[in-house]
C-alpha cells in the first residue's frame, strides 16, 4: 500500500520512507531515480490538495540560504522554534532536488539556493493553474497522513473532500482515498 505524506512535511516523508515499507506519493531527490518533471509535479499537485498558500511555496522557492540560514541551533534571533520546526518549515526545498543552485561568485558572497530563480518562478507560476483532486491520485496512493509537521505547513478540514476517515487522535489523522 502507499501513504501520501502532506506536503513536503520532511519528516513525515522521511520517516515513511526510512522506517516503513510505504511508498509516499511525495518523492525526494535523492532516494529515488525518478525525472525531476515527476519530483516537481508531485511537488506541486501536494501542495495543492492540501491548499499550501502561495506565499509559503514562494518562501520555500526563493530562500537565499547565504542570508537566511535561521537555524534556532545557530541564531539566537530565529523565527523557528526548534530545529525539527525550522527544517519542516524552511529547508523543504532541499530534498525535491539533490544538490545545490550557486548562481556565481565565491561561496561566502554568492546566492546559496536549491533552485534557480527561472525554475522557482516557473514553478511559481504553474501553482495556480493546477487543478487537482484526490480522485487524481487514487492509482498512486491509497492512505492519507496527517500529523504534526503536516500542520506546522498549512491547517487544512479533509473532511467530505473524498476522503474517508479510519483513525484520528490529538496529534495524527489517517485517512482511505475513496476510488
Amino acid at each position: 500500500f502507499s501513504f501520501f505524506p502532506i506536503p513536503y512535511s520532511l519528516f513525515t516523508t522521511f520517516y515513511l520512507y526510512t522506517q516503513t515499507s510505504a511508498r509516499p506519493y511525495l518523492l525526494i531527490g535523492f532516494n529515488n531515480a525518478a525525472p525531476n518533471s515527476l519530483l516537481e509535479k508531485r511537488f506541486l499537485e501536494t501542495y495543492k490538495l492540501f491548499k499550501v498558500s502561495p506565499e509559503f511555496l514562494r518562501s520555500v522557492l526563493e530562500i537565499d540560504y547565504s542570508k537566511d540560514m535561521h537555524s534556532p541551533e545557530k541564531y539566537s534571533d530565529s523565527p523557528y522554534p526548534d530545529d525539527h520546526a525550522y527544517l519542516n518549515l524552511a529547508e523543504p526545498i532541499t530534498h525535491l532536488y539533490f544538490g545545490s543552485y550557486y548562481k556565481e561568485g565565491h561561496l561566502s558572497t554568492t546566492t546559496y539556493r536549491f533552485v534557480s530563480k527561472e525554475k522557482a518562478d516557473e514553478l511559481i507560476a504553474a501553482y495556480p493553474k493546477i487543478s487537482v483532486d484526490w480522485k487524481d491520485i487514487e492509482i498512486e496512493a491509497d492512505y492519507v497522513y496527517y500529523g504534526p509537521w503536516e500542520r506546522q505547513i498549512t491547517q487544512v478540514d479533509l473532511d467530505g473532500s473524498g476522503l474517508e476517515l479510519l483513525f484520528k487522535n490529538q496529534e495524527v489523522e489517517i485517512y482511505k482515498i475513496k476510488k
